[in-house]
Formats: C-alpha cells, sequence, structure tokens
C-alpha cells in the first residue's frame, strides 16, 4: 500500500512538472525564422566574397554605393540589460547618426570594434533582401570613411571634418537616398585613392584616431572604389602606422527620427566573434531579445582566420531559439 501510494505521489509530482513546463512554454513567442539559415550563411559568403565595383537602385537603376548589393553591413553592439543592441545610444541620437562597418574579401579587416569580444547584428543589403522577399532599407545611410574615423568627435551626424562645419556641395543624385547621402571628399577635389591618402598624411598627428580623414558620399560609387582601394593600401603599406585594431571602416546610418526600433525588419542575422569567450553568449542574448519581438534570426560565426570562402559559418550549437 504504502509502495502504492509512493508511486502515485510521484506520478502526481511528474504530471505537475510537465503541466509547469508547458505553461511556461505556451507563455514563450513561438517565431517561425525569417529564413534558413544555411541560406543566409550561403548569402553573406557569397557577399564578403563579390567584387561588385558598382550597384544599381532597384527598379529606377540609378548608381548606389557598394552596401547596396554587396559586402557584409555590420554593426557591433553592446550586451546590455537597459537596451535592446539594435536600438540607438544616446550618444548616436545626439550625433543623429550611427556607425556601422562594411565587410568584404577585399577590404583587409582584422578585427571590429571590440576586437575579438565582438558581437552584434547584420543588416540585409537591399537587392539581396528583394531576392529573398523580404523587407529592404534604402535610406539613411550618409557617408563613409576608409577606416575607423571616431565618428562621434565629427560634426554633420559623424561625416565631417574634425573641426568648423563645412557644408561641401554634393554630386547631383536622384536615388531613393538623396535626402540622406553626404560626404566631404568631393567638395574638397579629392578624388582619388592617393588624394585620400596623401590628405590623411597631411598633418603630424601623432594618435591615430586624431589624423585627418574626410568622408565619401555613401552613394557615390566612385568614392567607394577609391575607400576600397586606400584601405587594402594602407593594410599592405602602413601597418605599422595603423597599429593593427583601427582596420576596421565606418558607415554611417542617419537615425531618421527612430530609436532603432524600426530597424528589426532588416536584420539578416547576429553574429559573434571566433575569438572571444564571452562573444557567442552576447549573441544568444540578443537573438532572444528579437524573437520576443516576433523575429527569429540565426547567429553566425566570424572566424577572420578562415578562409576568405568560409568567413562566416553557421553551426546548430550556437542557437538559443532553434531554427
Amino acid at each position: 500500500m504504502k509502495i502504492q501510494f509512493f508511486a502515485s505521489f510521484i506520478l502526481v509530482i511528474m504530471l505537475s512538472a510537465c503541466s509547469f513546463n508547458d505553461s511556461l512554454q505556451s507563455r514563450m513567442p513561438r517565431v517561425s525564422p525569417v529564413q534558413p539559415p544555411e541560406q543566409v550563411v550561403a548569402t553573406l559568403n557569397k557577399l564578403y566574397n563579390g567584387s561588385h565595383t558598382e550597384c544599381r537602385e532597384l527598379s529606377t537603376n540609378k548608381p548606389r554605393g557598394l552596401y547596396y548589393c554587396s559586402g557584409i553591413i555590420i554593426r557591433v553592439a553592446s550586451d546590455s540589460p537597459d537596451y535592446e543592441p539594435w536600438t540607438h545610444s544616446p550618444r548616436a541620437m545626439e550625433l543623429g547618426a550611427s556607425s556601422y562597418s562594411w565587410m568584404r574579401h577585399d577590404v583587409k579587416m582584422l578585427g571590429l570594434l571590440g576586437m575579438d569580444e565582438s558581437a552584434g547584428f547584420i543588416l540585409r543589403n537591399p537587392v539581396e533582401g528583394v531576392a529573398a522577399n523580404l523587407p529592404i532599407l534604402e535610406k539613411g545611410f550618409i557617408c563613409q570613411f576608409p577606416f575607423d574615423a571616431f565618428s562621434k568627435n565629427r560634426l554633420h551626424k559623424g561625416c565631417g571634418l574634425n573641426g568648423p562645419a563645412i557644408l561641401y556641395p554634393q554630386p547631383p543624385a536622384d536615388h531613393r537616398n538623396k535626402a540622406y547621402a553626404w560626404g566631404q571628399c568631393e567638395g574638397m577635389g579629392i578624388t582619388s585613392r592617393q588624394g585620400w591618402i596623401d590628405f590623411y598624411f597631411s598633418e603630424d598627428v601623432p594618435a591615430v584616431a586624431l589624423r585627418p580623414q574626410c568622408s565619401w558620399n555613401a552613394d557615390n560609387v566612385a568614392g567607394w572604389n577609391y575607400a576600397v582601394a586606400a584601405h587594402a593600401q594602407f593594410v599592405d603599406d602602413y601597418i605599422e602606422e595603423l597599429k593593427g585594431p583601427y582596420t576596421w571602416n565606418e558607415l554611417m546610418l542617419d537615425v531618421m527620427g527612430d530609436d532603432g526600433s524600426m530597424l528589426k525588419p532588416y536584420i539578416s542575422a547576429f553574429f559573434y566573434d571566433a575569438r572571444g569567450t564571452t562573444s557567442l553568449e552576447s549573441a544568444r542574448n540578443f537573438q532572444r531579445k528579437l524573437n520576443d519581438r516576433g523575429f527569429n534570426v540565426p547567429i553566425v560565426r566570424i572566424d577572420f582566420a578562415a578562409p576568405a570562402e568560409q568567413r562566416f559559418s553557421y553551426l546548430p550549437e550556437d542557437q538559443l531559439i532553434p531554427q
């Protein structure tokens, strides 16, 4: 009798536990993946290894910057309990723009902001978004720098010089981003890779962060190609001058009067640096937060030591939210 009672008691406990777990899971959001993870990582590796020298706006065929159809638009984010990773910091809201990097095989980055502990998110580019029948972000991009320009200290939404605000004239444009695209190099008469490098060394400033850099208009095709070429030459010829850590570039995105919440539908993946010990944990926290907001995207691994064709990878065991 005692044995039967004990068995019945254990059964009740087990059923209660199952009921509690089922209740807990029923309260968790069940969100389908935005894209199959294998497709996401295949697209990232294809974009990373592309060599486009121009991009054209969808439906209008107007020239756009290389970010529009090639490479990877990526942002390192802070893992904070106080705000979501895609939202803008108070400093970015004050500046009017937030800073991204643009990765491609011919831009020889040794790491990203935060170095080996970095994690963050990747924005889908418009051409790939339309191909996958997913939302695209076509406007808001302002300027780009071949290297980290410490944009938080610059005027005109991070795209100006470290000095007086000079509103240089912009080349005529008739594309969907014309209200935002802006740069300095063109108006200063800097129209070549070597011209940009000469300007960088025009002042004898010991701190790399304070060296002069002019920005290229985000949709100036020639400026993008000059920036790619300048970056490659710098890493080859001036690596000691550059001191290694500053090999990422900057692409500035206007906050467009939003706290960053509008970016959620355009996130294609979260990433973490394979060298880090805490970066995967951060990426998992980001994935959970976005899933809670109704979007399920994969976590991908970036390995700067891997061959270019395998720079991005997808591992099922990395995922906090099943894909």
